[in-house]
């Protein structure tokens, strides 16, 4: 029985992480890591790492940031 509450305490701790998650990237359940390997979208923004271009549903068009500088403003 103990099992049984603590597998439901879990589950429900790890869903409302995921819907925290997904709140905080605008709801549309996308999760990135925090990794920094800068890329240029197409749009000429530079996204701190492939998955947040993905996310704003923006093709890659380089590695690195748009301005050449990996200090450069990224999103």
């Amino acid at each position: 029985m103990k099992f049984v509450v603590l597998a439901v305490v879990l589950s429900i701790l790890c869903f409302g992480t995921l819907e925290a998650a997904k709140s905080a990237e605008g709801g549309g359940g996308c999760i990135c890591t925090a990794d920094f390997s800068p890329v240029c979208g197409k749009n000429g923004k530079t996204y701190s790492n492939a998955c947040k271009a993905k996310c704003e549903k923006q093709p890659v068009a380089h590695t690195g940031s748009c301005d050449g500088k990996s200090g450069g403003k990224t999103v």
